[in-house]
């Protein structure tokens, strides 16, 4: 047992939702590695709140935070997109969402979004606080000697999802 806004729920409804929540995860996966280019710029809306992983990249590009790309964060899950029908019947609760059926028709109005929860190795400081980089670096920028072999200087500078944002979301 458990339970969800005060309300007692069943196991069964614990490991439902828990299986629900893997096969959300495993499908925006299988997009971001499987979708074509002009695929991935297309219905990266379909998963996502567009502006938030574009924000997120330049933010963590612009103040040097080599850590928050590859942890740092949470990838939130959550309705944003309701009908017209939805609206009315939730009334005044209504203003929270945005309403437009049809992006409320595509994962039933619910996108991920990017939120911040700890900046400590922003602007070139390390998880010590000691500053370990000048400003400037990019995130495909190799560590010390330039050398590919020594690492980028990003974590996750490599990751599937950040590299199709770097190349294909310019505009």
């Amino acid at each position: 047992m458990g339970t969800k806004d005060g309300e007692t729920i069943s196991s069964a409804e614990i490991k439902a939702q828990q299986a629900e929540s893997k096969q959300v995860w495993r499908n925006m996966y299988e997009f971001v590695v499987t979708s074509s280019d002009s695929d991935f710029v297309s219905h990266l809306g379909d998963w996502f709140i567009v502006e938030s992983p574009l924000y997120w990249y330049l933010f963590t590009e612009r103040y040097t935070m080599i850590d928050n790309r590859a942890k740092n964060s949470f990838w939130h899950w959550g309705k944003t997109y309701i009908t017209t029908a939805e609206a009315t019947e939730m009334g005044d609760d209504a203003q929270y969402y945005t309403i437009d059926d049809t992006a409320a028709a595509i994962n039933n109005g619910y996108r991920f979004d990017l939120w911040d929860y700890d900046n400590d190795t922003a602007l070139g400081i390390n998880n010590s606080g000691e500053l370990t980089m000048t400003y400037g670096h990019e995130d495909i920028d190799y560590k010390e000697d330039g050398n590919p072999a020594s690492g980028f200087i990003y974590n996750a500078a490599d990751n599937v999802f950040w590299r199709r944002i770097r190349k294909l979301m310019h505009n």
